[in-house]
C-alpha cells in the first residue's frame, strides 16, 4: 500500500512542476494511471497504524489535487471559449453564405 501511495505522490508531483506546460493529453494519461493506482489501493484494508502513517502522504495528494484541478478547470474553459469562437464563426458565415437574396438579385444587405 505504501508503495501505491508514494507512486501516487510522484505521478502527481511531477504532473504540478510541468502543470504550466501540459495539456489535456498528459492530465489524462495522469489520470488513467491515477485510476489503476486507486483499485489497487481498493483492495488494501488499512488498519490505525498505517492509516495514521499514510496520513501526511494522503494530505499532500490532496493538495497536488487541487492545484490539478484548477489547471484542468482552466483548460476546460480555455476549450469552451475556442468552441463558442468557432460556432460564432460558423454562424456568422453561414449567414453570409445563405443571405436572403435568391442567386438573380442584384440587392446587396450591407447591415449584416
Amino acid at each position: 500500500m505504501q508503495q501505491h501511495l508514494q507512486r501516487l505522490v510522484q505521478l502527481s508531483s511531477e504532473l504540478v512542476r510541468n502543470l504550466d506546460g501540459c495539456g489535456m493529453e498528459e492530465i489524462e494519461a495522469y489520470m488513467e494511471e491515477r485510476g489503476r493506482i486507486f483499485v489497487r489501493l481498493k483492495q488494501f484494508t488499512p488498519d490505525s497504524a498505517s492509516a495514521h502513517q499514510n496520513r501526511e502522504l494522503v494530505a499532500s495528494m490532496i493538495q497536488m489535487d487541487r492545484v490539478i484541478t484548477g489547471r484542468m478547470m482552466n483548460l476546460r474553459d480555455e476549450a469552451n471559449r475556442e468552441l463558442n469562437k468557432l460556432s460564432r464563426s460558423k454562424r456568422t458565415k453561414a449567414m453570409y453564405d445563405s443571405g436572403p437574396y435568391g442567386d438573380e438579385s442584384l440587392f446587396f444587405d450591407t447591415k449584416r
